[in-house]
């Protein structure tokens, strides 16, 4: 495995503590309600991420 990129961890975590959050405090409904937005967040900061490493491998 390569360098695991610092910026995919930090999404990692940060999508981790959001989903905690929502389960604790009893938001998990909105989680059913609402997936496709979740799944459209997570696959714009995909390529985000993508971009931002590409741009990264390039200027080395």
């Amino acid at each position: 495995m390569k360098n695991f990129p610092l910026a995919d961890l930090l999404v990692i975590v940060l999508f981790a503590a959001v989903f905690l959050l929502l389960n604790y405090f009893g938001f998990e409904e909105i989680l059913s309600d609402y997936i496709l937005i979740v799944a459209l967040i997570a696959y714009f900061t995909g390529k985000f991420v993508m971009k931002m490493q590409t741009r990264k491998n390039s200027r080395n």
